[in-house]
């Protein structure tokens, strides 16, 4: 994806990150100040919080949300690199991941998430 533009991200309905999505919303805040960047994500209907009235992620709900994002990026390309090693090499396996994800590698190197990869193995093997 990498660029987002206008259009809306859209999550499988009861996706573990909408659940965690919905669970931080909150009515937008009066005094609401201009963001320079907004995202949006397109939230199915749920009972317990309207989307119409419960859209507002708190900066500290967007790190939160941040933060599970590259936790499962991580887990998904560890995972992805660990069921392909024997059949290519871990940098090919990692530009494999880019494009089946459709990853734009402007702010992302392989490079890094080779070195990522490999000081997640390195942790762990010492458990």
């Amino acid at each position: 994806m990498g660029q987002f533009g206008d259009e809306p991200i859209k999550f499988p309905r009861g996706c573990d990150i909408i659940n965690r999505i919905v669970r931080l919303t909150d009515k937008q805040p009066i005094k609401l100040q201009s963001r320079k960047y907004n995202i949006k994500i397109l939230l199915p209907y749920n009972n317990l919080k309207d989307p119409r009235i419960y859209n507002y992620l708190s900066e500290n709900s967007q790190k939160i949300i941040e933060r599970y994002v590259k936790y499962l990026f991580n887990e998904i390309l560890h995972e992805h690199i660990m069921r392909n090693k024997r059949d290519m090499l871990i940098h090919g396996s990692i530009y494999n991941f880019f494009e089946i994800y459709e990853i734009n590698m402007d702010n992302i190197t392989p490079d890094g998430l080779k070195k990522k990869y490999y000081r997640f193995i390195k942790k762990f093997k010492k458990i």
